[in-house]
């Protein structure tokens, strides 16, 4: 993957995998109102250096200046590490200055366009380094909805970012991964969900408040269900011909259980999901995903609740250190491998870097073998090239098991 150093210089683009970290500082225009324009420039120029200071030791390049940076790393984890240490400064800079100072940041990961701008418009006042697609409005609009001290982040940044923490104990040890549900942005297709991180005494660590642009997708939830939380042998509010089976792991996005139709001769109740659930002729295995609408360091189970994300298409690792880790597939196909890049990073050494990808062409999904050196295996019998999945189907790839299962 290029970096920004070696981005071609011509006016080529390149199609780059980035982690975008958007800073705005709160309330600007009232602070320079409050302290006049010498003093605040003065201020403003303190908080400037700060932030570029600590781009050199958690690697991160500027790209932009505005009311506040726009800043790209190759990892999650060191955007994570560089916005903890620029709130914890500011914090150190208001008390030197008595003059209160906050910043809220926002992280996505996702493809950009890297374009360098000729020498001759560098000159006249262009910036060497362009970043364009639709990963920037949505790293800028998740930075929007963040209070001050608040770093919010979308799922693929706070899963990898966290994934990595636990190669840095020390450094990581008090950090707080927090889920907020998902959201809605204006002007933005799909519903994003949104998670922080932050440390106790100076992130928020609370869930923040509905925008005119964000506001929260799930609805309050009814006082009957409050404290509600899945487990074994429950049925599921609002679809009652199934029942939860087990947990199969959680992460970043909520609680995945393994749900079974109790009745298969009748039609069993939807709310929300895919049609096809509501006829059954057989047995059904479905994997539900479930996520809580308390902050994550609040212990009160009975003032909180757990709602149904909805019936969704994943694949989840079954054995080894990595159990219960799971991903999400979207329409895009889905990779994995051992390499950080990869949708699902597999901690195996027998695993290749991208060993394999699973993809939907039309209602059925295939895994495709990537040239990997020890091959994938399904059900016990190593594929050739690619073969179709089915619910249930087991995958297995190096030392490490992993099961599908599909949303129809």
């Amino acid at each position: 993957m290029p970096t920004p150093s070696s981005t071609d210089s011509s006016s080529n683009p390149d199609h780059v995998l980035k982690t975008l970290l958007f800073l705005d500082l709160v309330d600007s225009t009232a602070l320079v109102e409050s302290l006049g324009d010498y003093r605040a420039a003065q201020l403003f120029a303190q908080c400037d250096a700060t932030a570029r200071e600590l781009l050199v030791k958690h690697y991160g390049t500027e790209i932009d200046k505005t009311d506040g940076f726009l800043l790209i790393f190759n990892r999650p984890i060191d955007a994570v590490m560089y916005s903890i240490a620029f709130h914890d400064a500011l914090a150190q800079l208001s008390e030197q200055s008595n003059v209160r100072l906050a910043a809220r940041a926002g992280i996505h990961l996702g493809e950009v366009v890297l374009r360098r701008n000729p020498p001759e418009h560098v000159a006249r006042g262009a910036k060497p380094l362009e970043v364009e697609g639709l990963a920037k409005p949505l790293a800028a609009r998740i930075m929007s909805l963040a209070l001050g001290t608040q770093t919010l982040m979308t799922r693929a940044a706070f899963d990898l970012a966290r994934r990595a923490a636990g190669d840095r104990p020390q450094s990581t040890r008090d950090i707080k991964w927090i889920n907020h549900g998902a959201y809605c942005f204006k002007g933005i297709e799909e519903t994003q969900a949104v998670f922080e991180v932050g440390l106790e005494g100076l992130s928020p660590l609370s869930a923040p408040p509905s925008t005119e642009k964000s506001w929260r997708a799930t609805e309050h939830q009814d006082e009957a269900d409050l404290g509600w939380r899945p487990s074994a042998g429950q049925s599921i509010p609002g679809l009652h011909n199934w029942r939860l089976e087990r947990k199969l792991g959680e992460g970043g996005l909520g609680e995945l259980w393994l749900g079974r139709a109790k009745e298969t001769d009748s039609r069993a109740e939807t709310i929300g999901l895919d049609a096809s659930l509501g006829q059954l002729k057989k047995p059904q295995e479905r994997a539900f995903l479930f996520h809580s609408t308390r902050a994550a360091h609040e212990t009160n189970d009975r003032t909180s609740s757990w709602r149904l994300s909805g019936c969704v298409s994943c694949v989840i690792i079954t054995s080894g250190d990595q159990q219960g880790t799971f991903v999400v597939l979207t329409k895009k196909p889905l990779t994995g491998g051992r390499e950080s890049t990869v949708d699902l990073q597999i901690n195996d050494p027998r695993v290749s870097r991208k060993h394999f990808e699973i993809l939907q062409v039309d209602a059925r999904y295939w895994i495709r073998e990537l040239q990997s050196r020890n091959g994938v295996f399904v059900n016990g019998t190593r594929i050739s090239g690619e073969q179709n999945l089915l619910s249930g189907d087991k995958i297995r790839v190096g030392d490490t098991d992993l099961a599908f299962y599909p949303d129809y």
